[in-house]
């Protein structure tokens, strides 16, 4: 099956970066940035979204879903999910330069089953 190329303007959401990092109250990945500012929020094999916090006209406000989450797990910022209800996060406490932030994962079964539900993941090399 050939791949369908779609305009990039089809997806991509302006995104006013100093407004979102200011409301966040810190820095974000510039790849992060840069994957977002080109498709907006993603939805990978209808199994892992990327989220970003903002809205435009109403569209993709994941903003309360960013607080309520900051509410439930101070130092991380959560920026996607997974089907089953796992969450992924960026540790804003580990380092004050954004592109150099691990990920973090919430396993929500590991949570269920009373296990540690946190999964860190090391940046490759």
């Amino acid at each position: 099956m050939p791949h369908r190329a779609y305009p990039r303007d089809l997806f991509a959401v302006p995104v006013d970066w100093a407004a979102v990092e200011s409301w966040l109250g810190t820095s974000l990945p510039a790849d992060y940035k840069a994957v977002v500012a080109a498709y907006g929020p993603l939805d990978i094999g209808a199994w892992l979204w990327l989220h970003m916090p903002c809205a435009n006209r109403g569209r993709f406000d994941d903003g309360a879903w960013v607080q309520r989450t900051r509410r439930n797990a101070p130092g991380v910022l959560p920026f996607g999910a997974t089907r089953t209800a796992d969450t992924f996060y960026w540790d804003t406490t580990a380092s004050d330069d954004p592109d150099q932030r691990p990920v973090v994962m919430r396993c929500r079964d590991d949570e269920k089953a009373g296990r540690d539900p946190w999964r860190r993941f090391v940046r490759g090399r």
